[in-house]
């Protein structure tokens, strides 16, 4: 109980209730899944992430693999009128049952034209490749931006991939669940 954990935050920072979305996969959380109840407190340190799509440019890419959906959740919870980029999310689980937030990003993805939703069940439909999502966004990938948060495996592969493609390293960001 007394040792860190990072987890990232999935509401808008304009909300008033800090709300974090939390994998089951350690015996600590999954102490916590079971034993959390409302009321009870916690100390909460940080932030220690740079990972903000506001600083990327007009036309980006989203990778999120299983848990690493909680990032973007916040960033779409944040849209408000409409997005500040033109984005294509790419969300990919192993199973139906690992697809988090489903109804809440597909109900997003048909308020904003410039925000696209396609999801991808490993176990039915394959891995999903970089040059599936190259087909199906909108523009050349060299040019956009793109942001991924998942297995740290998935993220390596994807990034050399999009790199093949062109797209330059220093337009390729993500998100790590631990400490640096």
């Amino acid at each position: 109980m007394k040792e860190p954990h990072p987890f990232t935050v999935s509401c808008s920072p304009n909300e008033e209730t800090l709300r974090f979305s939390i994998k089951a996969s350690g015996d600590w959380t999954r102490y916590l899944n079971s034993n959390l109840e409302s009321g009870g407190s916690a100390r909460v340190d940080g932030c220690y992430g740079r990972f903000n799509y506001k600083a990327g440019g007009p036309e980006q890419i989203w990778v999120a693999g299983g848990i690493g959906i909680t990032p973007f959740m916040s960033w779409i919870r944040d849209f408000g009128d409409a997005p500040a980029a033109d984005v294509d999310l790419f969300y990919t689980v192993r199973g139906e049952e690992d697809l988090l937030f489903h109804d809440e990003i597909t109900s997003t993805d048909g308020a904003h034209d410039n925000f696209r939703y396609h999801h991808r069940v490993s176990s039915v439909d394959a891995n999903l490749s970089v040059e599936q999502i190259a087909e199906l966004c909108q523009g050349d990938v060299r040019n956009k931006h793109v942001y991924m948060c998942g297995p740290v495996g998935m993220m390596d592969a994807m990034e050399r991939q999009f790199k093949r493609l062109g797209v330059p390293g220093r337009n390729i960001h993500y998100e790590e669940f631990n400490f640096r």
